[in-house]
């Protein structure tokens, strides 16, 4: 990550707890580094066991069967939040491979966030082809906004911070709708000071703002180097500059 979201993860220190077995493998600075533990025990310190040119770190673990009895994976939820992070990371490439049955499942989505809306839209009919996306940045917080009007007369509102999803939203959000919000009604006021004298037309454009001033289906995500939590859940973002971005 080039910025952090906190405690978003338990982190690999927990997951070697809870672990039978654990392998680490890191390629870095020229060399590759390696060490395994039993149960939470290293078996030796990490080691240089090759030169390698490549960069990353790869992980290796199984589930220790004192601690869970199922040890079998979800692989619709691992595929659903692999996804996900496909969608917020334009071009970054996840295989996900099932060893049970040897399927696998490649998510690489060069189209970011808009591609993430037009998934999430998929089953209900838009009302605009286009798909509309903003990126705004200030204070060294970016953000990037998709959004697309359907038939659907329930919004759809996704929004995240440094791949964290924010299930209440946050100050980001609020932002979001107080913006859009203005934006329409300044537009209906313009559109209205030039008829009038038309009373017709004045009810029918009206009528049509009021039904598309609901959300749409929507992802926004922000990329802050420092975020702030209304809570260690991380469901809803409170950092105060966040509000005024999207507006």
């Amino acid at each position: 990550y080039k910025v952090a979201g906190g405690l978003h993860g338990v982190g690999v220190s927990v997951v070697n707890a809870l672990s039978e077995k654990l392998e680490l493998e890191i390629c870095r600075d020229g060399q590759v580094w390696q060490q395994s533990y039993l149960d939470g025990v290293p078996q030796a310190p990490i080691e240089v066991v090759a030169d390698s040119e490549k960069s990353g770190t790869k992980i290796r673990f199984s589930p220790s069967p004192s601690i869970f009895p199922n040890r079998k994976f979800d692989i619709d939820l691992l595929a659903k939040r692999l996804r996900e992070l496909a969608f917020l990371n334009s071009g970054l490439s996840i295989t996900l491979v099932d060893i049970s049955n040897n399927a696998s499942q490649e998510f690489n989505y060069s189209g970011g966030i808009s591609s993430y809306v037009e998934h999430l839209n998929k089953t209900k009919t838009p009302l605009h082809q286009e798909i509309i996306s903003l990126t705004s940045s200030k204070s060294n917080i970016e953000v990037q906004l998709s959004l697309q009007w359907t038939d659907s007369y329930h919004e759809t509102c996704f929004c995240y911070t440094n791949n964290i999803p924010q299930r209440d939203g946050g100050s980001h959000l609020s932002g979001f709708r107080s913006g859009l919000t203005r934006t329409f009604n300044q537009f209906v006021e313009k559109q209205l000071s030039t008829i009038k004298s038309k009373p017709n037309k004045v009810e029918s454009l009206v009528s049509k703002f009021k039904w598309a001033l609901h959300l749409p289906p929507s992802k926004a995500a922000l990329p802050e180097p420092k975020p702030e939590w209304s809570s260690s859940f991380l469901t809803e973002a409170t950092t105060s500059g966040f509000i005024a971005i999207p507006r």
